[in-house]
């Protein structure tokens, strides 16, 4: 139970981080939201990387840090697609707020990022 509030709060940091991101890009530089999203989804991996890999999963080794950031690349690329695809689903079809779709996307992908995290990349 520990590690999963540790995983929420790591989460909602690196979700604070793309929305503040997406809203940055989106308003102030008037970069179409889905280009927005996805610099956006880009800058919160590297939040998230620090923080699950250290402080959720406590998983110290260097030795294998290099194996950790392609899966950990892999995942997100992935979690980049679903994340494009709900925004779009939301916004343009189902016509919500892009930043209320942004949440609603993160967290779907953090349910199963989760899982992924804990017995795929930084599993003991």
């Amino acid at each position: 139970m520990h590690r999963i509030l540790k995983f929420c709060l790591a989460g909602s940091i690196g979700a604070g981080t793309q929305l503040f991101f997406l809203y940055l890009f989106t308003d102030v530089f008037h970069i179409w939201y889905l280009q927005s999203g996805i610099y956006a989804f880009a800058l919160s991996i590297v939040v998230s990387f620090i923080l699950q890999k250290w402080w959720t999963f406590s998983h110290d080794p260097l030795n294998k840090i290099n194996v950790e950031i392609g899966l950990y690349l892999a995942n997100a690329l992935i979690n980049v697609v679903l994340n494009t695809l709900i925004l779009y689903i939301l916004v343009d079809i189902l016509h919500a707020y892009y930043l209320v779709a942004q949440i609603i996307a993160s967290l779907l992908i953090a349910v199963l990022s989760y899982f992924i995290y804990k017995h795929f990349i930084f599993r003991s």
